[in-house]
């Protein structure tokens, strides 16, 4: 029986926020390293979705959970929260899920990865230089 998978819809990532670890760096004047950090994230993130891939094609179930997992554990880092979601999703059916189910949610995590990476590259595009697209971020519960 495969699952309704649905209920995925659209991509999550519409808005970012900076995680408080990072959001610290920046307070600290080292918007550097955290442009760095982001840039190795989006290097790192292409190549493991490579071999998530190849995993889900050749059903390696524990390669395949084991790049959710590593994908995951990044993005939250980065505060990728639509790509952890899936990722989440990939490593509870990697045992028992279908290859359907498994292969739906790797393209969604594709999706989600292309559109963060998109929306980071607006940001970039609209501050002008190097790093100073985080400076901009806030977190919206700080402002209450």
């Amino acid at each position: 029986m495969e699952r309704d998978l649905s209920w995925i819809g659209e991509p999550a990532e519409l808005e970012w926020v900076l995680p408080e670890g990072l959001r610290q760096l920046v307070t600290l004047g080292d918007e550097e390293t955290v442009a760095e950090i982001i840039e190795v994230f989006r290097s790192d993130t292409a190549a493991r979705l490579e071999l998530l891939r190849g995993a889900v094609e050749l059903q390696q179930r524990e390669e395949i959970r084991a790049q959710a997992h590593a994908i995951k554990g990044s993005a939250i880092q980065v505060g990728a929260d639509g790509m952890a979601v899936v990722c989440r999703q990939i490593e509870a059916l990697a045992h028992a899920g279908t290859e359907a189910e498994i292969a739906g949610l790797t393209k969604r995590l594709d999706i989600e990865f292309q559109v963060f990476s998109r929306m980071l590259e607006g940001k970039h595009r609209a501050a002008g230089a190097p790093g100073s697209h985080i400076r901009h971020t806030e977190n919206p519960e700080s402002s209450r």
